[in-house]
């Protein structure tokens, strides 16, 4: 899939708590056409606060956090989103979980998508690249109220 060099690049919170798969997240997301990690987070309480703050376009979330885990983070931003604080951000799960039912946990918690870790190998770079501008377009037709001037925007035009 290529990337249209007119469109604004996708901005992407990486929220990881290991230094080196947040290290190797974020290399392989700014080497990819169109990416832009606009910053990163190590806890849910963080990744909340990084939300408020850079007003991402996707946020690649880590389930297992200290402090405040990636599934309560999720709830909390979904809450946000739902009361309208925030631009409709879709939350992309990253786990090393891969048991029965972990997709769908991530779902419940309002994560909007699920990446195992083992497919961060750099061969799965596409499938990565692929799932995030997914959620982008997505987020394009989600049409929200900006809380602060109670106008109607795109959520993109929020995240800047």
């Amino acid at each position: 899939m290529s990337f249209c060099p007119a469109r604004q690049p996708i901005r992407v919170l990486v929220v990881e708590d290991s230094r080196a798969q947040r290290e190797l997240l974020v290399g392989l997301l700014s080497k990819a056409e169109g990416f832009e990690v606009v910053g990163t987070a190590s806890n849910g309480h963080a990744a909340i606060d990084a939300t408020l703050r850079l007003r991402p376009n996707v946020i690649a979330m880590d389930i297992h956090l200290p402090i405040m885990d990636g599934y309560e983070a999720a709830r909390k931003i979904t809450d946000m989103r739902l009361d309208g604080k925030i631009a409709d951000i879709p939350i992309v799960a990253l786990t090393a979980n891969q048991k029965w039912g972990d997709p769908e946990k991530c779902f419940e918690s309002g994560m909007d998508d699920y990446i195992a870790k083992s497919l961060w190998l750099p061969k799965w770079k596409p499938r990565i690249e692929r799932i995030m501008r997914k959620w982008l377009v997505i987020s394009e037709k989600r049409i929200k109220k900006d809380p602060v001037n109670d106008e109607t925007v795109n959520p993109v035009i929020l995240a800047k």
